[in-house]
This record gives structure tokens, sequence and C-alpha cells, in this order.
């Protein structure tokens, strides 16, 4: 008899694994990434995609960087990846920041915006999976220590479920290392042949072109 193929479900880290991206003058070209490509590179013999699924949220305050997005996350839908948007949130922080005219350093204390809930949608999508028993392996495509506990979760009975991480470039994820079963690296060579075309067309007739700020 033949042994089924196990499961693997893959939860992104979309802040995270742009993040990795934008700030390298090297790696922003690769912006245009076609996530279903990227991780179908990362099965093995004797395993199959159950799912690929991005968490991210819309930078409501930047009707540039929201156009980008949604342009993004059409091409993402228009390959079968499953979207799960948060969102940002105000928060309040502070800083040293040298004064000249005082010849020293001032507290400063400003407002900014951080993401919210995709960490969470992360942890309980990743659960609520395992326990309707819908995957092997959880790959999970991210550098953030905060998903340390959900992996423990999902890894102990009565799931018992496998965890593997996808570390983005420039990412370090000792603290997900720690804990996974196992640990693999996107290399720019999996970033260069998972690009998603420069024009899409979508079934509705719709044009989808990478943006040029990503090029």
């Amino acid at each position: 008899m033949e042994t089924p193929a196990k499961r693997v479900a893959f939860f992104v880290d979309g802040f995270n694994v742009y993040h990795s991206l934008a700030k390298s003058v090297r790696f922003r070209k690769y912006l245009w990434l076609d996530l279903n490509c990227l991780c179908g590179r990362f099965l093995r013999k004797g395993q199959e995609m159950v799912g690929v699924y991005y968490f991210s949220a819309l930078a409501h305050w930047n009707n540039e960087k929201v156009k980008r997005h949604r342009m993004f996350l059409s091409a993402l839908e228009s390959v079968g990846v499953n979207i799960v948007l948060g969102k940002y949130g105000k928060v309040t922080r502070s800083a040293r920041l040298y004064d000249p005219r005082r010849k020293g350093k001032i507290s400063v204390i400003y407002e900014t915006f951080e993401e919210k809930q995709s960490d969470v949608n992360i942890a309980l999508y990743m659960h609520k999976m395992a326990v309707d028993d819908l995957y092997d392996e959880a790959a999970v495509i991210s550098g953030d220590g905060d998903f340390v506990p959900a992996i423990r979760l999902v890894q102990e009975g009565p799931y018992n479920k496998r965890v593997r991480i996808i570390l983005p470039v420039n990412q370090r994820g000792t603290d997900l290392s720690a804990v996974a079963n196992e640990k693999a690296k996107i290399r720019e060579k999996h970033l260069a042949d998972s690009q998603f075309p420069e024009s899409i067309t979508l079934p509705n007739g719709m044009k989808l072109r990478k943006p040029d700020q990503w090029r």
C-alpha cells in the first residue's frame, strides 16, 4: 500500500517577509514574490502542500502603500494563496535624541503605527488547523520569536505536529530555531526563481503590474 503524502501547511508572516526584503537594496527587487511558488520549493519528496496562508495588514494611512499592497494581494489570490488581514493600531513610543541646542540628548514622545493581530492570527490558524488535523507539518515563514508558544502548543499531544521554520533573508530566528523540528533558509535563488510575471491578467480581465517602487 502506498504511503500517504505528508501534508504541509505554510504560514507566512507577511510583515516579517516584507521588511526582510524592503530594507535591503539587494533584495528589494524581489518583493513581487509568488508565495505559492516559493513555498512549493520547500516541499520534499513524499510531501504535499495543503495551503499557503499569508498574514498581514494594510497601512491605511498611506494610500500609495495600500494600493501596492492590494495589487500584491490580488496577485497572491490568483495563485490560490489564502489572505488573512489584521490591522494597524496607534502606539505611543519614546526615544532619546540628540539636541544640538542643548548639546545633549532629550526624551521625545511620539505616535506611530504598529501592526496588530497578525501574530495572533497565525497562532490561531496553526492551532485550529492542528485541532482539525488539516496538516502533518506546519511550515512557518518568519524570524519572529513571538511564535515560540504557538509552535510548542501544536508540537505537543494530542496534536504532535512537526514544525519547520523557514527564515526570510537577513533573519536569524534563534528562538524559533531552538524549538522547531527543523530549520530552512530562504536563499536569493529561491526569491529569483519565485517571482510573478511582470504583468498578470486576472480572470476578470484586470491587469496587475509589478510596482515601479519594487524594481
